[in-house]
């Protein structure tokens, strides 16, 4: 990988801010200035519901403001695999646009993207500064960086504190975290479940999706994994040794009725519904949940992190910002470095439903915001330091479908009865799906 270029300090030549990029040079005899020069049109790509799009068409908006050079439009999806159908279908690339870690594969063997080194090196931007190596790698390729790491969003527990109190617990003798910036283990999770179930109220301690992202971050916390190539998977490996492991405990949780909610609670509405009600003490989730919790009246929550089984670690969801190949890279090039303006990076923050890869940006009050829930936020920055990117699929759907109903019987049935054999055919099921046999072509 290329070494980290100096400290960024964008020269503003004539006077001109970070957000106002020159297109024409400048002059100080009235009689040599160039006549109007018309703004280069530039377009920005995001996916997200209404709500997450919001940020990204104000900061569009304030650019559009201040910016003479370039104007910038807007080109949204509902969700990335909306946005890679869509380019894939052939729609223009935009000349900057988001693109999850998964995805990223894909982007550099289309050729949507141009690599950033040279660029960000060309503009004075140290990197080094900016991002954690870590963030770096998960968009590096090819010996060079292929996108700006934009939002890393680790999963993490939330939990409803009215349910769950870390100090009565102590005062009963149980295992609680004694500074919740510091992380728990799992006796102090599977204790926290416990205690937050309240027959007399029907409240229930914890409930999971049954899906693969939601028992994934405790696979790679107990030292295992969730592919045999997280980057080409051809199997599914639940059955390896320390996934036994670390599944024995959890599923035996899970399947406790007094503890997590029935099938016929799970029918009626999912974890997240049950959470916002008051009903359920901790859920798993990424940051996006926060503003969804935070409109719920009278619902008092906070985070933390996976608890640590063999080691602190979570999956999550990380996006970038590409730069798009072509004859407008240098000019979006531009535009990546001003969307770096900490005042627009917060403006992103603020929404609630990105954790800021920018690490002055991420430790800053604009994404802690300590007067709002959930008061723990620095666990999301804790986590995202231990965040394995969530394998990419090549069809995440035709695999849940064969997988998810499965993982839902394991996590309901009654008994840890021969858990390994379990296991090793949801295994199995997914390599007919990620691996399927070859067609044996036409009988003659």
């Amino acid at each position: 990988m290329r070494a980290a270029t100096t400290r960024s300090t964008l020269l503003a030549g004539c006077g001109l801010v970070l957000a106002l990029l020159p297109l024409a040079a400048c002059s100080d005899a009235e009689g040599d200035r160039p006549g109007p020069v018309p703004p280069v049109e530039l377009t920005l790509g995001v996916f997200g519901s209404a709500a997450e799009v919001a940020p990204y068409r104000a900061v569009v908006a304030d650019y559009n403001a201040g910016a003479s050079a370039a104007r910038v439009s807007l080109t949204t999806w509902d969700d990335a695999a909306a946005m890679r159908a869509s380019l894939d279908a052939g729609a223009p690339v935009p000349d900057l646009f988001l693109v999850p870690a998964q995805d990223l594969g894909h982007v550099v063997e289309q050729g949507w993207n141009t690599p950033l080194f040279d660029l960000v090196e060309d503009r004075n931007v140290n990197l080094g500064d900016l991002f954690s190596h870590e963030a770096m790698l998960a968009f590096s390729s090819d010996d060079d960086l292929q996108c700006l790491p934009w939002d890393l969003s680790p999963s993490v527990v939330y939990y409803n504190t009215d349910l769950v109190d870390f100090r009565a617990m102590a005062r009963r003798g149980l295992p609680a975290p004694d500074d919740v910036a510091q992380g728990w283990d799992f006796d102090s999770f599977r204790a926290a479940a416990r205690y937050a179930s309240r027959p007399g109220t029907g409240a229930k301690g914890v409930a999971l999706d049954p899906d693969l992202a939601s028992i994934a971050p405790f696979l790679y916390a107990g030292g295992g994994r969730l592919t045999d190539d997280d980057r080409a998977p051809t199997t599914l490996t639940l059955a390896g040794g320390a996934n036994l492991d670390t599944l024995t405990p959890l599923l035996e949780l899970l399947r406790d009725e007094e503890v997590t909610l029935t099938t016929a609670q799970l029918d009626e509405a999912d974890p997240v519904t049950w959470f916002e009600r008051g009903d359920l003490g901790m859920i798993v989730g990424d940051r996006t949940l926060v503003p969804r919790l935070r409109a719920v009246p009278g619902l008092s929550f906070d985070v933390m992190p996976i608890p640590r089984l063999d080691t602190e670690s979570t999956v999550g969801r990380l996006t970038g910002l590409c730069v798009a190949a072509g004859p407008q890279e240098q000019r979006a090039a531009d535009l990546l470095v001003a969307m770096l303006d900490d005042a627009h990076v917060e403006q992103v923050a603020r929404a609630g439903f990105v954790v800021p890869a920018k690490v002055t940006v991420a430790r800053s009050p604009a994404f802690l915001q300590p007067r709002r829930q959930p008061a723990n936020a620095g666990a999301f920055n804790r986590s995202s330091e231990d965040l394995v990117v969530f394998p990419s699929f090549p069809d995440q759907q035709a695999l849940e479908d064969v997988v998810d109903p499965m993982l839902a019987d394991l996590i309901t049935a009654p008994l840890l009865s021969d858990l390994a054999t379990d296991l090793e055919a949801i295994d199995e099921a997914s390599r007919r799906v990620l691996e399927p046999e070859p067609s044996s072509g036409p009988t003659p």
